[in-house]
Parts: structure tokens; C-alpha cells; sequence
């Protein structure tokens, strides 16, 4: 009974606002490939960016995370790293998993903790690795080429939720919650948390390629 009064009861609660983000068509997502590969000053860097980002439903700085040693080539799989200190397995197809590593060696990286994703190589071959600025770079320059994505603001986060409302409708809530990477909102989701194995089966869906991940 020290404290007679809470003061903290009085103040409102911030209203909770609907986020504009949803879930892009394929034609949609098809277009923004398109303009990706088609432009810029590297087109390749920006292909791989959408690709991974798309296939895995990372956020965008779980990929600028992305090391060599992460992508494991036994398993057709990538360790991503993302906010509160959350680690998760996720499957991806042999070509993304091709793709990604020579391209991370072409531009200098040789050990196990260099970045995967880095910026054009200089005279000696080494290229630095990529910042959040290519983002806004990547997403300003798809915005000039398609009104709608600069007229709803579409960014990076716009393919996590494309990609986890396409799980989510193959299969269930709990399968896209685990393909996020999402921990459990409540006891429920506690006892019905997806298994690896479905979310092998959901990439293997999405893409229509089986990996070789190895359960």
C-alpha cells in the first residue's frame, strides 16, 4: 500500500492502426521481377535480393545477415538470423543455393563468415558487402517503372507477407507462423507449433521444388 493511486491506469491505449501491407499477386510479384532483372546498375545483386527474400519470407535484415558458412549445401538450406536474436532453418530451392554462393565468391567471399550479398567488385575483386541503403535504392527504382508499387509504398516487408499468405492459404496458420519464424502467440499455438518437416513440404509447395533438406 505504498502506492495509493496507479497513474499509469489513466493513460489511453494507442489505438492500434491496420497496416496498408498485403499479400501481392503473382502477377504482381512477376512484374516486380521483371523490372528487377531488366535495370539498374546491378541487376543481378537486385535479382537475388527479391529471390531469396520471397523464397525464404526473411526480413530484410536476416538477409544482410546471410554468411557464407550460413548455407549449408547438405541440407538445401540457409540459417537466418533475425530480430530478438531469433535463429531458424530455412529451406531453399538447389538453384537459389547455387546462385547465392557463387555469386557471394565471384564478389570475394572466400570464408564462412563472409557476407553473401555485396555490392559490385572493385579493381582486385573484392565487393563490399551490401547495406539497407540498396534497398531503398532497389525499391525507388522498381517504383519508377510500376505506379503501384510507389503508389502503396510496397518495400522488402511486402514479400514476407506474400509469401507467408501463400503458405498460410496452402496450408494453415500454424505452418505459416513457423515459416516466419514467429514464436507462439498464445498455449494454444504452443501445442499445435508446426514441424520442420512441414515447412520442407510448404517450400517444396510454393516453388515446386522438393529440397534435400534432411530432417
Amino acid at each position: 500500500e505504498l502506492i495509493p493511486v496507479n497513474l499509469v491506469a489513466s493513460i489511453k491505449r494507442k489505438r492500434h492502426v491496420q497496416k496498408p501491407r498485403h499479400g501481392l499477386t503473382l502477377e504482381q510479384t512477376n512484374q516486380i521481377f521483371d523490372v528487377v532483372l531488366n535495370g539498374g546498375n546491378d541487376p543481378i545483386l537486385d535479382y537475388l535480393i527479391i529471390w531469396t527474400l520471397a523464397e525464404t519470407a526473411c526480413r530484410s535484415g536476416g538477409l544482410l545477415k546471410i554468411q557464407l558458412g550460413d548455407i549449408n549445401t547438405d541440407r538445401n538450406s540457409i540459417t537466418i538470423y533475425e530480430k530478438g536474436s531469433t535463429t531458424r532453418e530455412q529451406p531453399i530451392t538447389e538453384e537459389l543455393m547455387n546462385s547465392l554462393i557463387a555469386f557471394a565468391k565471384s564478389r570475394g567471399a572466400k570464408k564462412n563468415e563472409d557476407s553473401v550479398f555485396r555490392y559490385l567488385p572493385d579493381e582486385n575483386g573484392f565487393g563490399k558487402p551490401l547495406t539497407a541503403r540498396r534497398f531503398d535504392t532497389l525499391w525507388g527504382r522498381i517504383g519508377k517503372e510500376l505506379d503501384w508499387v510507389a503508389q502503396k509504398g510496397v518495400s522488402c516487408h511486402w514479400l514476407r507477407h506474400t509469401t507467408l499468405t501463400w503458405v498460410d492459404r496452402a496450408f494453415n496458420q500454424s505452418v505459416a507462423r513457423a515459416y516466419a519464424g514467429h514464436s507462439a502467440g498464445n498455449v494454444t499455438d504452443g501445442y499445435t507449433t508446426s514441424t520442420q518437416e512441414e515447412i520442407v513440404e510448404a517450400h517444396a509447395v510454393i516453388t515446386g521444388k522438393k529440397p534435400k533438406i534432411n530432417h
